[in-house]
């Protein structure tokens, strides 16, 4: 019986959740020279062409996904409680202008700063490096909106644009 309150109170312990209700920057993801949120990605197979190199529309779906690292990471601490309010972040432009190519086992650096923040939306500005040789890989942008349930646009949520001030800040 000793045993199995021991394992019980490692179980609980072990399950709990131990997030915090602050945003807790990650010093990996962060760059403080630039304000800049990095995000790293490695090139597979699967992301490359019958050429050999990377399809170009996976630099706008690393992207989305440096976007949602970032979200997550950094803006939102809880962002189940924000889908729970139907807020919704919608992609109102993208664009990436490709300077190099990537091959299979490229490692690239995605660094993600913001960009001017308007009533409802926010720019989210991408550089593309090759994390072992420094060659710029490409650049791109994002401009994200913000709506309710219903579809119609909104403030950006308070939330966000509260964490979102530590990095704007930083800009230069």
């Amino acid at each position: 019986m000793i045993t199995e309150t021991v394992v019980d109170k490692f179980e609980e312990k072990r399950t709990a959740d131990r997030r915090q209700s602050e945003v807790e920057f990650d010093r990996r993801c962060f760059d403080r020279r630039d304000g800049s949120f990095v995000f790293e990605k490695t090139v597979y197979l699967s992301d490359t062409n019958a050429f050999g190199n990377t399809y170009f529309a996976k630099y706008f779906e690393w992207q989305g996904m440096a976007r949602e690292a970032f979200v997550k990471r950094c803006l939102v601490p809880d962002f189940k409680q924000l889908v729970a309010t139907g807020i919704k972040l919608i992609t109102a432009e993208a664009y990436h202008k490709y300077k190099h190519e990537t091959v299979v086992y490229d490692r690239v650096l995605i660094k993600l700063r913001v960009g001017p923040r308007r009533r409802s939306t926010v720019e989210l500005l991408f550089t593309f490096t090759d994390k072992v040789t420094g060659q710029l890989v490409g650049e791109g942008r994002q401009v994200i909106a913000f709506a309710n349930a219903k579809g119609r646009l909104i403030r950006v949520p308070e939330i966000i644009a509260k964490n979102l001030k530590a990095f704007m800040s930083s800009q230069k």
